[in-house]
């Protein structure tokens, strides 16, 4: 039995432990959904506008947009979990992103090299892992260049951000302030959003869910602590927060548009890309940024190298 559980734990570590693309821990919070407004509809993923960093310059201005509430309200019991919850209304609709205490990417990695009850700590605190080792080892894979495996062209989900970047049209409505061409406007927005409605496409929304909060956790685990987050004064450490914050709910944006284009295009975990389908997926994508930034953007064709490239690494890794 001993052996079993070695045999399992050493599995588990070797396909799921890399350092993903923002690979990260979910558990569920069912007891928690009287406490703030939880997820919408996804009955039409364009209800809801995508987010831009680089336009929100303080944690003031992002609580105009967003509501923003941390528990428990009764901080005297110090073992109680901590979350926040992150409430956004667009047109009429409201969207809400948690994030709790729990295991992060770091504490993964370092258990992967340590001793067995490291490793079954981590087994123990979120099970699910366990649930979506293999699932994990492909998103580790698309979510990362393999040029050893894959050829010096590699691509990955940050690839396909860049290209819809690159696909913006110059217009007075596009580049508003000079952030939003650096890293923490459209091609951080892009790249979370594609990416997660990719993943919750392909493997289910709470698999990207589980992909989506370990590395936040990691990150900047204070995004969960009000005492903490009230009292920042360090103006780097104020732009990471509201970076996170903003990635929280662009990565919930990302599943409901990816929940929305499984069902318009019957993807699944099996199903077999090609450079039609892919440039299809991709433009409704782009045409949830085109609604949510009021920009004008260059379509994706069958022939373009980045979908003929990326599409063929979706056969070769599911």
């Amino acid at each position: 039995m001993f052996a079993f559980i070695n045999l399992t734990v050493h599995l588990w570590f070797t396909l799921s432990t890399v350092n993903l693309m923002d690979a990260e821990g979910f558990t569920s919070i069912e007891n928690q959904r009287e406490a703030c407004s939880w997820e919408s509809s996804n009955e039409n993923f364009t209800t809801h506008r995508a987010l831009l960093a680089s336009r929100i310059h303080s944690l003031e201005e992002l609580k105009r947009i967003v509501k923003v509430d941390y528990f428990p309200k009764d901080t005297v019991d110090k073992t109680a979990t901590k979350y926040v919850c992150l409430t956004y209304s667009s047109m009429g609709k409201e969207i809400s992103a948690v994030l709790k205490e729990g295991i992060d990417q770091d504490e993964i990695v370092k258990a992967k090299d340590g001793s067995l009850l490291d490793k079954l700590s981590i087994l123990f605190k979120d099970p699910f892992a366990i649930k979506i080792r293999d699932n994990l080892k492909r998103i580790n894979i698309l979510a990362r260049r393999f040029r050893i495996k894959y050829g010096d062209e590699d691509l990955a989900f940050y690839d396909l951000g860049l290209a819809s970047l690159k696909n913006i049209r110059k217009t007075e409505h596009s580049f508003t302030t000079a952030l939003d061409s650096s890293e923490n406007g459209y091609i951080n927005t892009f790249n979370h959003v594609t990416a997660q409605a990719l993943i919750s496409s392909i493997f289910g929304i709470e698999t990207a869910e589980f992909v989506a909060v370990v590395h936040e956790r990691e990150n900047m685990p204070e995004l969960m602590d009000k005492n903490v987050i009230s009292n920042l004064n360090n103006s780097d450490m104020i732009n990471q927060a509201v970076d996170n914050y903003v990635d929280l709910l662009n990565n919930k944006m990302g599943q409901l548009l990816g929940s929305a284009l499984s069902n318009k295009y019957n993807i699944n975990r099996r199903t077999v890309w090609n450079e039609q389908l892919l440039s299809s997926y991709l433009n409704d994508v782009q045409e949830f940024y085109r609604y949510s930034f009021n920009i004008s953007m260059k379509p994706f064709n069958e022939d373009d190298e980045i979908v003929i490239r990326f599409s063929r690494k979706l056969k070769a890794v599911l």
